[in-house]
């Protein structure tokens, strides 16, 4: 256990997180009314601690869908909430919509099968907003690639995820019910975060709301759906094909 989520790299990338999300969630909580939190797929439980530091122990829980990562944050954690849930399942809770009036899901929906119905949970999990961070695929259009992951207990649970494009996740927000999507002026101090010519930022922090912030690190986010493509292709052949073969003759 200890191998995978303390390794440097793992604490290093959590610190930077830490750090930038200091920059603008208090005053969001602040600024809302915020006084409960949820960390979706919380791991050992290293954003649950962080979240409590904030809300306070009895405000916050953390769910993971792995029984042996919820065990090891009980144990480093031990005055913490802690419970086992699939995040692509939580609407079967009854007593869970809109419990939370913030919620985070840090490094999570990209080990996913079915990000979109993680995110229609997340937004029925929240009254208030939703801070995601996430790995992307860098791809300008709203879809999904679907990756092999190699096994461990920090890697999907089937080892098979859809990795989301930025406007993927941007255009779902919104349709899972969100009012308001806002992309991050700034990002956090890590090489991950950083988009370069010959690579392409790997990850990013969104913020979703159903009401509306202010802050200035936040910027309104705009949504792409695509059209039917099917239809598309099909008067494109309908226009092409006749062509072709004219000019086959």
């Amino acid at each position: 256990m200890e191998k995978v989520f303390d390794q440097p790299h793992a604490l290093l990338i959590n610190e930077k997180r830490k750090d930038f999300m200091n920059r603008f969630v208090p005053e969001l909580v602040r600024s809302t009314g915020a006084v409960t939190a949820l960390d979706a797929g919380c791991g050992v439980g290293h954003f649950t601690d962080f979240l409590s530091g904030m809300f306070g122990e009895d405000c916050v829980e953390g769910f993971d869908f792995r029984e042996e990562n919820v065990a090891e944050a009980r144990k480093r954690h031990p005055e913490g909430r802690y419970s086992v849930l699939d995040i692509e399942q939580a609407d079967r809770h009854a007593e869970l919509e809109k419990k939370f009036d913030m919620a985070l899901c840090i490094g999570l929906l990209y080990h996913l099968e079915n990000p979109f119905k993680a995110i229609r949970n997340l937004a029925w999990l929240t009254k208030k907003f939703l801070i995601i961070e996430s790995v992307v695929t860098p791809l300008k259009l709203p879809s999904a690639v679907l990756i092999q992951e190699g096994e461990g207990i920090d890697q999907a649970p089937n080892y098979l995820a859809m990795r989301p494009s930025e406007l993927f996740l941007i255009t779902t927000l919104y349709a899972a019910g969100f009012s308001y999507v806002y992309q991050l002026e700034a990002l956090p101090d890590h090489v991950d975060f950083k988009g370069r010519l010959e690579r392409p930022k790997k990850r990013l922090f969104l913020v979703a709301s159903h009401v509306e912030l202010f802050h200035p690190l936040l910027k309104v986010a705009k949504a792409r759906l695509v059209r039917n493509t099917d239809v598309a292709y099909r008067k494109f052949l309908y226009v092409i094909r006749p062509l072709y073969k004219f000019f086959r003759k």
